[in-house]
């Protein structure tokens, strides 16, 4: 992947108009295709465009002109943009309240495991952070939740565990939404970026 970004004069079409001058950032593959695309405006309204929600009433995800006379574009580091992606909210994605249904496997493919309850079933070998250190937790910091996907392989339907990071952006009633910091290994339901409500309960490690 390599990541760009460029600077667009205010638009003329409402409501963006109303919204100012805007900064764009791109996550574009070997074909060049845009993966991922960040729209930030100064009135202080995110967009955000994947390959499974590539267009709104807003806009949609554009292929870059990549030349090397193209000097509006300006290279950046993966770091710079996954940072803005998964500590930006998107006014075209609505986050998610913490009193909202869980996932769960049958409905989205993947749901998250209890850490606290597989630590109550194996204490010696399997650790979780004191309730202090969960306690203490604040927005910006990170914390690693154990997340079950439906997979299957020639034996048959199975679930697949894996350990991945959440960036906290939110923290109400004693509940954690926060952004995933990691691509699973096993699935594409969930993409760095996508967002998850959890709670104490839910964490293995911070």
């Amino acid at each position: 992947m390599r990541y760009f970004c460029r600077e667009y004069p205010k638009s003329k079409n409402a409501p963006l108009s109303q919204w100012g001058r805007s900064l764009w950032w791109f996550e574009v593959d070997n074909q060049n295709h845009t993966v991922r695309q960040i729209t930030m405006f100064e009135a202080g309204v995110f967009l955000k465009y994947t390959s499974s929600h590539s267009a709104d009433s807003h806009g949609r995800l554009i292929d870059l002109d990549i030349t090397a006379n193209n000097t509006q574009l300006k290279q950046i580091t993966e770091e710079q943009f996954h940072n803005t992606w998964v500590m930006s909210g998107a006014s075209n994605h609505p986050w998610p309240s913490t009193g909202d249904p869980p996932a769960m496997l049958a409905t989205h493919g993947w749901e998250l495991e209890s850490a606290l309850e597989r630590h109550r079933k194996n204490p010696e070998t399997f650790q979780i952070p004191a309730p202090d250190e969960i306690k203490a937790l604040k927005v910006g910091d990170q914390a690693k939740l154990l997340v079950e996907f439906s997979a299957e392989n020639e034996k048959g339907p199975y679930i697949q565990v894996e350990r991945l990071w959440v960036g906290i952006a939110e923290i109400k009633n004693g509940r954690f939404i926060g952004a995933l910091q990691s691509r699973p290994a096993s699935s594409d339901v969930l993409l760095p970026g996508d967002v998850i409500v959890f709670g104490p309960e839910h964490i293995a490690s911070v």
